[in-house]
Parts: structure tokens; sequence; C-alpha cells
């Protein structure tokens, strides 16, 4: 992490989108707060992160039950993200091994250009990065942000979302170009650049600039390579109840842990790279095991990361 520390604490911004995510199970249809931007501000609040979010919200019950959401959980909402269209919706279907598959009814443009307040942080991603006009609007704005501040990407790659593949691609090697940190899952990797290797993609990461690049593998664990050093780690065996957002609370738990523990500056080692990777698999682990993408606390992770008390 850059050293831009501008508060006792350090604080982060996220960029990008706000989704009602309407869930169709066996049992009924649920409705939640949802979209990978929206879920990573939740889970920076949840684990002690000052967070602010630019999004955008509709006025409309959608839109007031995500404002909800967010403000419970401690995150700021930029104002510049209310608008009069109407709230962003996901429908997904869960499978009974837990996965999901998603339909969308989408916008993404921002009223405005994205504010930029001090933070140590900004977090880009998801469709906020690949649909116009708002995806133009996120580039815009990342050109402006000073070297100084740490900037992460994750795209979630949505490809039912994405119909100009070579658009898509060129979008994400510019981003990730800008990027400090990026995150793929296996599945956006496999998108990215079928004929490639995880070690081949992380090595790709790393030559265009990353100084953090990281692939999770699901229920295998996860890849994290720095030019100094690649870890391994493991995902804790749980019973899922529901993925939908655990890729987004291992992203949260990543960017916690370097705000929030100050290491000396350089490339982070292979010890380092572990803690990491085994704490943010373990904020996913605890996020699967419940419905509705709700990432832990920092007590709840604190918790979960602590040996047994002896007898």
């Amino acid at each position: 992490m850059k050293d831009s520390r501008t508060h006792d604490r350090p604080s982060a911004l996220v960029v990008g989108e706000s989704v009602l995510d309407i869930v169709d199970t066996p049992q009924g249809r649920t409705r939640h707060p949802g979209g990978s931007p929206m879920n990573v501000a939740v889970g920076l609040a949840r684990l002690g992160v000052p967070t602010q979010l630019f999004t955008q919200l509709g006025a409309d019950t959608a839109g007031a039950l995500i404002a909800g959401h967010l403000r419970e959980a401690g995150v700021e909402i930029v104002p510049a993200s209310f608008t009069a269209s109407p709230t962003n919706t996901a429908t997904a279907t869960l499978h009974p091994d837990g996965s999901a598959e998603y339909a969308f009814v989408m916008e993404w443009a921002p009223p405005g250009p994205v504010p930029l307040p001090a933070v140590e942080l900004i977090h880009v991603g998801s469709l906020g990065a690949f649909l116009r006009p708002g995806a133009d609007t996120v580039e815009d704005f990342l050109a402006r942000v000073p070297d100084s501040v740490t900037i992460s990407f994750d795209p979630n790659i949505r490809p039912s979302l994405l119909h100009d593949r070579t658009d898509a691609v060129q979008r994400f090697e510019r981003l990730a170009r800008r990027a400090d940190i990026v995150k793929l899952s296996d599945e956006d990797a496999a998108w990215l650049y079928p004929a490639r290797s995880d070690a081949h993609v992380l090595a790709g990461l790393l030559d265009a600039g990353a100084e953090l690049a990281i692939i999770t593998l699901g229920a295998k664990g996860a890849k994290l390579a720095t030019p100094a050093a690649t870890a391994t780690v493991p995902a804790p065996t749980v019973q899922a109840v529901d993925t939908i957002g655990a890729g987004d609370s291992f992203m949260s738990a990543i960017l916690a842990t370097l705000l929030n523990e100050q290491r000396p500056p350089g490339p982070l080692g292979p010890t380092t790279l572990e803690h990491l990777g085994t704490r943010a698999a373990l904020a996913a682990a605890l996020t699967v095991q419940r419905e509705a993408a709700q990432p832990p606390t920092q007590t709840e992770l604190h918790t979960a990361t602590s040996p047994p008390p002896h007898t």
C-alpha cells in the first residue's frame, strides 16, 4: 500500500454499481441489496474502514432499501449517487450447490464526474468499470487520481452484459495498468485469457504495473503474487448456503487488512501474502455460510481467526 494517509484511520472510496438482488430459490423469492462494488463498500465499513460509495440509486423502493443497508453498515453515500433513473436489479437463481446464475436490468450512467475526496484507497470494479457511459466516467476519474493513492480493481466479469469482448478486454487492460491491486476470479481469468495459465495471468498483471495480483479459486482458495513473492492459500471447508458476494468479501478483507495493518514500504513478501490470503479466504467463508452477501464484521473476523481459549 502507498503511504498517503490523510486521516488517523485510513479511508476508502468505492466507485461502481449498486443492484437490488432478486433471488429465486425453491423456498420463494427474496430481495436483498447487492452489486459487487456496493458489497465491497459494506465489507470495508464492517471491517473498520471509513468508506464512501459513489454509485447510482433511484428514488424508488429498491434505492431506499439499498441506501438503508449502506447506512446501517456505516457507508457514506456520495450525494451525487442519487438519480432520477430506476435502481438496477439482478435476478439470481440459486442452484443446490449454492452457486448462482444472474439476469440483469442495468444502466450505469452517473449524472456527473466522480468527486475525488481525500482518501488512501480507491476501489473500482464490476459493471461500473465496463458499462458505458458510466465506464468512461470511471476511466476519466482514475486519470485524475494522484499517484499517492492506492487503486484497486476487481473486474467481476459478467459476460452476458459485455457484448463486445474485444472492447471489454481492452478496457480491462487499461484499468489494470492503472491499478496497484488487481483481483480476478478464476472465471474472470478464463474469460479474459482462455489460453493462459493462472501463473501467466498473474505475471502479466505484475508486468503491467500491479503491486499485488490475485486470482481467487472458489472453494479451492486463492493465488496471490507480488514482484517479490507468491502464495497459494486454501479456503476453509464450510457448508455453502449462498455464494453471492463471496469474492467481494475476499476483496474487502484484503483491502481492509492492508489499510489497517501498517507495514514497511516495498513489495509484500510470502508471509504477508499468506496472512492476507488466509484472512480474506476466511472472510469469504464466513459470507457463504449465510444468505444475501453479508460480509463479516471486524469482531466476527477477529473471533474466527483467534485460537480457541485454553481450558
